[in-house]
């Protein structure tokens, strides 16, 4: 598993709080001439461990295979159904988690066969996983619910998961100790989907500029001076989701905010996110391909 350690943009109250980045999902993406990736479809088109399947739809790719061995699972694709390679070459694309199939033997052998860094791959997108340790999802965490704020909740087994967004920048809030069965840990995760589509060469050019959703860690909060003590009632009962703070009139909403701006918040790191990435891709993800380690 790889990791990076950053504040982000922890304020001087959450200093001592561990935070881990890491690369929790990749797709790379490379053009491959039919007949070099003809051998590998009849290898595995009718491999009863692996599961192939075509799509039709418009918006996703023809041939597709989910691979899984004790080491885990990935997905792979070849030609986008809307592609015109003019039948010499089509585009392949790779998507896994590298803290769960990393080891793959499988993996390995087609990274190295279809992505192999000398071939100037795609890095299409990647989710990069941001976890807060000593952080209850449930008890916590407190974010804007104001009207420009697109934001969808689900509740399942008890803990809830909160998509911020859509799209590229797509925020996924979720309580990752539960998801693991852990009953006495705090652990908070903020998944960021990030559109990326730079080559391998190019890729210590990247730098994320996506505009991130704030989160407010309550179990730090601290008694504001300048509030009275409705207002006070009012922020708490904003925490606890009896309402959203653009439902308040316009005098209050600033008064609110501006109290929350004066709390212990997060958000990421673009830096941060940006050297993840290109650390994961040149250093991990190069020592699965070549055999000795290349300077970037």
């Amino acid at each position: 598993m790889y990791k990076t350690y950053g504040k982000g943009g922890l304020n001087w109250k959450l200093e001592n709080l561990k935070v881990e980045y890491s690369v929790d999902m990749i797709r790379l993406k490379n053009n491959v001439y039919s007949e070099f990736f003809k051998p590998f479809m009849d290898r595995f088109s009718y491999n009863p461990n692996v599961e192939y399947y075509i799509s039709t739809n418009f918006k996703k790719y023809k041939h597709n295979w989910h691979f899984e061995d004790e080491k885990g699972s990935f997905w792979l694709a070849y030609r986008h159904n809307q592609e015109n390679g003019g039948g010499q070459a089509y585009n392949a694309v790779i998507e896994f988690n590298p803290n769960k199939v990393q080891e793959s033997p499988l993996l390995h052998e087609i990274l190295k066969k279809f992505f192999n860094p000398d071939l100037n791959y795609i890095v299409s997108s990647c989710d990069i996983a941001i976890d807060l340790h000593g952080v209850d999802m449930e008890k916590e965490i407190f974010w804007d619910k104001g009207k420009k704020q697109n934001y969808t909740i689900y509740n399942k087994g008890g803990s809830k998961t909160v998509y911020l967004g859509s799209g590229a920048n797509r925020v996924k809030l979720y309580d990752k100790a539960n998801e693991q069965n852990l009953d006495d840990k705090k652990w908070t995760r903020y998944e960021i989907s990030m559109k990326v589509d730079y080559t391998y060469n190019t890729l210590n050019d990247f730098e994320y500029e996506g505009c991130l959703p704030k989160i407010w860690v309550v179990g730090l909060f601290e008694y504001d001076m300048d509030l009275t003590s409705t207002d006070w009632f009012i922020l708490q009962a904003l925490m606890q989701g009896c309402g959203t703070i653009d439902q308040l009139g316009r005098r209050k909403r600033k008064k609110i905010r501006t109290a929350l701006d004066k709390q212990s918040s997060f958000v990421p790191d673009k830096s941060q996110l940006s050297r993840t990435l290109r650390d994961y891709v040149y250093n991990s993800l190069d020592k699965m391909i070549i055999p000795k380690k290349r300077k970037v």
